[in-house]
C-alpha cells in the first residue's frame, strides 16, 4: 500500500519522529512533528507532518496511515505455521530468540520476544532464499540487546539469501533496539519504536506511537525511483471523472418506400 512510500511512520495522535545525527533512506511521516537535528536524507526522502494539515490536502500521507494499520491487522490475524507431525513446536517463540535459526514461516510469541545477550551467540538467523517470507507476531514488546543482529542467511536454494522486504515484525507493544543493534525487516508496532546509539534498521519502522532515532540508520529498502513517481502522482489534485452527457436514443431508420423498378426502354 501507500505506506510503502515511507521508511518511518509515527501514525497516532500526538506521535512524533525525532532524529538526531541519523541517516535515513526514504521518507518520514509524522502525525505531530518531526525533529531533524544534524540528520540527513539519502535519495528522495522528505518529511511529512500531518499536524495542522486539513484532511484531504495530503491524500498520500493519510492513505499511508490507513494502509499501515490495515497491514498490522492483516499480519496479526494470520495463522501460525503448523509443525510437521512429530516435530517440536518450532513456531512458538520464547522470550529470547537469540541464538536460534528460523526457517520461513509465521511465528508467534505469547509474551515479549527479545534478542540477548550481545555477541554472536545472541544473534538470530533467518535462513532461506530470496523468496522466503518470515513473519513474527509478538504479543508483548520486541527488544534487541546492544550489539545483537537479525542475520539473513542463504540456505543454498534459489538465487540468493532472504531479503528484508520479506521479513515482518508485528509488535503489539513497543520496540527497542539497543546500541549498535541491527534489525532487518519491516516493524509494524502498536506503540513506540526507540533506537539506541548507532542502531540500524534495514527495512522500515512503522509505529502508532513516536519513533526516536539518536545517531542511528534507517535504510528503507524500496526502489526510490518508484517512490518518487508514486509521490508525484499522489500529490496531483483529485478530479472525479465528468459524467458522460446523456443522449437520447437514436431514432430507428425511417421506412423508405421500395425503389421503383427501372423503366423499360
Amino acid at each position: 500500500g501507500t505506506s510503502g512510500n515511507f521508511a518511518i511512520i509515527a501514525a497516532g495522535e500526538g506521535a512524533y519522529c525525532s532524529a538526531t545525527d541519523a541517516t535515513i533512506t526514504g521518507s518520514i511521516l509524522s502525525n505531530d512533528y518531526v525533529s531533524f537535528v544534524r540528520s540527513a536524507f539519502v535519495g528522495n526522502g522528505v518529511a511529512y507532518n500531518l499536524m495542522g494539515v486539513p484532511q484531504g490536502q495530503n491524500v498520500m500521507a493519510l492513505l499511508a496511515v490507513d494502509h499501515f494499520r490495515a497491514a498490522y491487522a492483516n499480519v496479526s490475524a494470520r495463522p501460525v505455521s503448523v509443525e510437521a507431525v512429530g516435530q517440536p513446536a518450532t513456531y512458538a517463540l520464547g522470550t529470547n530468540i537469540g541464538g536460534r535459526t528460523f526457517t520461513p514461516g509465521t511465528y508467534h510469541a505469547a509474551a515479549g520476544a527479545g534478542v540477548e545477550p550481545a555477541g554472536v551467540s545472541g544473534n538470530a538467523f533467518l535462513r532461506g532464499n530470496e523468496s522466503s517470507v518470515f513473519i513474527f507476531q509478538v504479543t508483548g514488546a520486541l527488544v534487541l540487546a546492544a550489539d545483537t543482529e537479525i542475520v539473513l542467511q542463504w540456505d543454498g536454494t534459489g538465487t540468493g539469501p532472504p531479503v528484508a522486504t520479506n521479513v515482518i515484525w508485528q509488535v503489539a507493544s513497543y520496540t527497542t533496539l539497543g546500541a549498535r543493534a541491527t534489525l532487518r525487516g519491516t516493524i509494524l508496532c502498536a506503540s513506540y519504536i526507540s533506537f539506541g546509539a548507532a542502531a540500524k534498521v534495514y527495512g522500515r519502522a512503522l509505529a502508532e506511537g513516536y519513533v526516536v532515532i539518536p545517531a542511528g540508520l534507517i535504510d528503507e529498502v524500496y526502489n526510490l525511483v518508484e517512490i518518487a513517481e508514486e509521490e508525484a502522482a499522489a500529490k496531483k489534485p483529485f478530479s472525479p471523472p465528468s459524467p458522460s452527457p446523456s443522449r437520447p436514443p437514436s431514432p430507428p431508420p425511417p421506412n423508405l418506400p421500395p425503389s421503383p423498378p427501372p423503366s423499360s426502354p
